[in-house]
């Protein structure tokens, strides 16, 4: 059985494409349609967290994350609820252990 790996807020396919070409069973998940042709869900990741796999690799949005736009949110001109949620979905990510 191939090893399995989730590639969550990817629509471009590259990191995917990459696991699948050395063997592996390669998903990636997106809102977005994927770039290429490939196994691709289109939906929330949340969907797939539960299933078998043996890695998964994230690249969360940062909008809500990075300093470089946290002004907004300190200034006052932005919902801190925002960052709240996108740092609750970050922790929902690292927190989730792919089951065995």
């Amino acid at each position: 059985m191939k090893p399995r790996v989730l590639v969550a807020c990817e629509y471009s396919g590259r990191v995917r494409d990459e696991f699948a070409a050395r063997g592996w069973d390669a998903w990636s998940c997106d809102f977005e349609p994927s770039d290429t042709v490939g196994q691709h869900y289109r939906g929330d990741v949340r969907d797939l967290l539960n299933q078998h796999w043996d890695m998964l690799i994230a690249f969360p949005p940062c909008t809500y994350l990075c300093g470089s736009g946290m002004h907004w949110t300190t200034r006052g001109l932005r919902d801190p609820k925002l960052t709240e949620e996108a740092l609750e979905f970050v922790h929902l990510l690292m927190n989730s252990t792919p089951p065995v």
